[in-house]
């Protein structure tokens, strides 16, 4: 296939068979337009394109869900009864619809890890080790900070331009 010329009926075509539920890959193929050709015709944005193409992807992902939710909640037809191993292709296809939906879709169906991770860090064993080496090698000493050291230092912004070796530029 050679590259197609945007239109915005194409891109609209496109768009709107994605939004039942087809891939971008699928709806381009079917409507004869190279999938590298539409996604240039994402970078380039062309007429809003980019926006249009995010409310295609949520309404692919409902339409998927939609479509995960009838096969959950539907009786085996007759056919499946009779042959099992239709049960399992219905199985598999949930089972594939559950999985494009955690992939494509993390941010709504992903698995959703929160880590939080605090440490605390008393310096004072450290203070006091470099303070009786101070003292074993006779400098002079200095006072060691008897409460431990596990809030922060605070500075406000002028203290930081009083103390700072870099000189601020005076514009005229």
């Amino acid at each position: 296939m050679k590259p197609s010329k945007y239109t915005k009926e194409k891109a609209e075509a496109i768009l709107d068979l994605m939004s039942t539920g087809k891939s971008l890959f699928q709806s381009c193929l079917q409507h004869q337009i190279p999938y590298r050709t539409f996604r240039s015709w994402l970078k380039q944005d062309k007429e809003g394109l980019n926006e249009s193409y995010e409310e295609a992807k949520r309404a692919c992902m409902e339409a998927i869900a939609e479509e995960l939710h009838n096969l959950v909640h539907s009786e085996p037809t007759a056919e499946e009864k009779e042959y099992p191993h239709l049960l399992k292709l219905r199985d598999t296809r949930m089972n594939h619809l559950k999985w494009t939906l955690e992939k494509r879709h993390r941010n709504v169906y992903g698995t959703q890890v929160k880590i939080e991770q605090s440490h605390t860090i008393d310096l004072k064993p450290l203070l006091n080790q470099v303070q009786k080496s101070i003292e074993t090698k006779g400098l002079k000493p200095v006072n060691v900070i008897s409460k431990s050291t596990e809030t922060p230092l605070e500075s406000s912004n002028n203290n930081l331009i009083e103390h700072s070796t870099i000189k601020p530029i005076k514009r005229t």
